[in-house]
């Protein structure tokens, strides 16, 4: 090879070399751009799956939440349905007497100096002579006497001789007649605290009390002894210094006979089936 040709093949390797150390500072960039923009398409995925994960967390939450406001919901249902379920209302029985007599298993509301006060019931009658018929929705609860049932209405006391006795063979229980509230219907009235989420549990009363269990007026477990037109009225007791009398349970107070007449007492007890 000749000096002229040898030192046009150096000057070319020299150019060649030039050349890519010149290129391979922008083929380093290019892949720098290239691995940034991978970089950049992972982090967003990574961005995304965060969401998609805290969305999960929230929604879980969301039924987690709702899972316990259900089971509370559910435990409130099972004493409802406790309440109305009230078997021991099945151990209490009112008897027909013929001739005064009193019935086996007779319950006993109290006693005064020894002797058992019974509990009857009897139907009003507004005919007194005058010749108006046996009202049949006047029901009423009162005390056994030796002639008859003792029942009061409207100011009187009456000496009824057809009624019925209560019997049982459960004592039932008595509590103050604050707590039994008459209502329209014949269903225990709950108050809800905020432990648990109102808005799940459909209407109903909302009270702002701080109770996580619902607190029942008793009027589920509250005796029925009769009806006055339509209304309920339940049996109860009063002790006038130390002296015992029973008779109807209404509108917020204890209806008794003294004497020929009736008296209201504000303090008083109504019969239970069972204890609360």
């Amino acid at each position: 090879m000749n000096s002229a040709l040898t030192k046009k093949v150096n000057l070319m390797q020299k150019t060649i070399a030039i050349g890519l150390f010149s290129v391979l500072p922008i083929l380093g960039q290019a892949d720098q751009v290239a691995t940034s923009a991978s970089m950049s398409v992972l982090q967003a995925q990574l961005n995304q799956l965060n969401q998609q994960i805290k969305a999960a967390q929230q929604s879980l939450t969301t039924v987690s939440q709702s899972f316990q406001a259900m089971q509370g919901q559910s435990q409130i249902l099972k004493q409802q349905i406790a309440q109305y379920g009230n078997t021991n209302a099945k151990q209490f029985k009112w008897v027909d007497v013929s001739d005064h007599q009193i019935p086996a298993h007779a319950f006993v509301a109290v006693e005064n100096m020894g002797k058992p006060l019974y509990i009857c019931q009897a139907l009003y009658s507004n005919s007194n002579g005058s010749g108006y018929p046996l009202n049949n929705s006047i029901m009423i609860p009162g005390v056994v006497m030796p002639k008859g049932c003792v029942i009061t209405y409207s100011g009187q006391a009456y000496l009824q001789p057809d009624y019925a006795v209560l019997t049982s063979n459960v004592t039932g229980a008595w509590i103050a007649g604050d707590q039994v509230k008459n209502a329209s219907q014949n269903r225990p009235i709950y108050r809800w605290g905020p432990a648990l989420d109102s808005s799940m549990m459909g209407p109903g009363p909302v009270m702002p009390e701080s109770r996580s269990q619902p607190e029942p007026l008793y009027n589920a477990l509250a005796l029925v002894g009769g009806q006055d037109n339509g209304s309920d009225t339940y049996i109860c007791r009063a002790n006038i210094n130390g002296l015992y009398f029973v008779g109807k349970g209404a509108n917020n107070t204890c209806f008794i006979a003294v004497g020929a007449y009736e008296a209201n007492w504000p303090i008083y007890q109504i019969l239970l089936t069972r204890q609360p």
